[in-house]
C-alpha cells in the first residue's frame, strides 16, 4: 500500500472531525442563547438590586443577623415587613395616597 493511498482514510477522517466539531460549536452558541435568554432575569434582578436602596441591603444583613441569634421566630415579622415596604413604595410613587 503506497503512502497517499494510506493517507486518504486519514484525511478523510480529518474532515469528519472537523466537521462534527464544527457542528457541536454551532449548537453550543445555540445553547449559551438561549441561557442568555432564560436566565435574563438574573442581570434584570441584579440592576434592580444594584439601584435599590441601601436601606434593603442593610435590612438583609439584619435579617441575616436576627436568624442567627433568634432562629426562625423573626419570620413572623417577614409579612408585616413586606406590607410595611409596599406600603412605602407605594406612597413613594403616589405622594397623594
Amino acid at each position: 500500500m503506497s503512502a497517499p493511498t494510506r493517507l486518504e482514510p486519514l484525511a478523510e477522517r480529518k474532515r469528519l472531525i472537523l466537521l462534527q466539531s464544527d457542528l457541536q460549536r454551532a449548537i453550543l452558541r445555540a445553547e449559551c442563547i438561549q441561557l442568555r435568554d432564560r436566565f435574563s432575569w438574573v442581570q434584570e434582578a441584579g440592576d434592580k438590586w444594584r439601584s435599590a436602596s441601601p436601606l434593603i441591603a442593610v435590612a438583609t444583613a439584619l435579617a441575616g443577623f436576627a436568624s442567627l441569634h433568634w432562629g426562625h421566630r423573626w419570620l413572623q415579622w417577614v409579612p408585616a415587613a413586606v406590607a410595611t415596604w409596599k406600603w412605602f413604595q407605594k406612597t413613594k410613587q403616589d405622594p397623594r395616597s
